[in-house]
């Protein structure tokens, strides 16, 4: 009888090793209790999506100025900016000017910070 509850606590030994190893390697961010949101999915700002091409500017798909893309993204506070290499320097500066007058947080379409 003895040994068979030994068997049982290295089973239950075992398989519980096995369970922390594989909440740690799955990256699992805790059990969910109260607490502070952490830097999980859905707990960045939106951030309006700016391309700039040789056709023009677009904020979120829709044709744009650059002071309609600022107004745009001065409203989420932050953009995420993707120029084609069609794109004019002189309008990409300005835009990039804008932004940063408006205070408006800029990252490039890599997901970095501009």
């Amino acid at each position: 009888m003895a040994k068979a509850e030994r068997k049982r606590g290295k089973t239950a030994a075992v398989v519980g090793g096995g369970v922390l190893l594989a909440w740690l390697l799955l990256g699992v961010k805790g059990w969910g209790l109260g607490g502070k949101r952490g830097h999980g999915a859905g707990t960045e700002p939106r951030r309006v999506q700016i391309r700039i091409s040789d056709r023009g500017i677009t904020a979120d798909g829709v044709p744009a100025t650059i002071d309609e893309a600022v107004a745009a993204a001065r409203r989420t506070g932050a953009a995420e900016v993707f120029a084609t290499g069609a794109a004019r320097q002189g309008t990409f500066d300005d835009l990039i000017a804008g932004l940063r007058a408006a205070g408006v947080e800029i990252w490039r379409a890599a997901g970095s910070h501009a």
